[in-house]
């Protein structure tokens, strides 16, 4: 999970450590999924499109997400649970 922001609250703690021991109980391949789309989502908010459109380290997570999605049947159901808007 990438945080950009310092923990502000006891509860923010709380939640943190909840979402990352729910996703500690995944299989690896699911864990690796979350991670990625955590990382592209984060990435998404602090880099312009236009400049996302040409980075081939962008293209290269975009496509491992993508393998990783394919090759995962419930990783819809995850990454909607997980507060995730899938658009692959």
């Amino acid at each position: 999970m990438y945080r950009n922001k310092p923990l502000s609250t006891a509860e923010e703690l709380h939640d943190l450590i909840t979402l990352l021991q729910r996703r500690g109980r995944y299989e690896p391949d699911m864990q690796q999924l979350l991670a990625l789309a955590s990382k592209k989502s984060t990435i998404e908010q602090y880099v312009p499109s236009s400049k996302l459109d040409s980075s081939e380290d962008y293209a290269k997570l975009a496509d491992e997400l993508n393998t990783l999605y394919s090759n995962l049947t419930a990783a819809e159901e995850v990454l909607v649970n997980e507060g995730f808007h899938i658009s692959f």
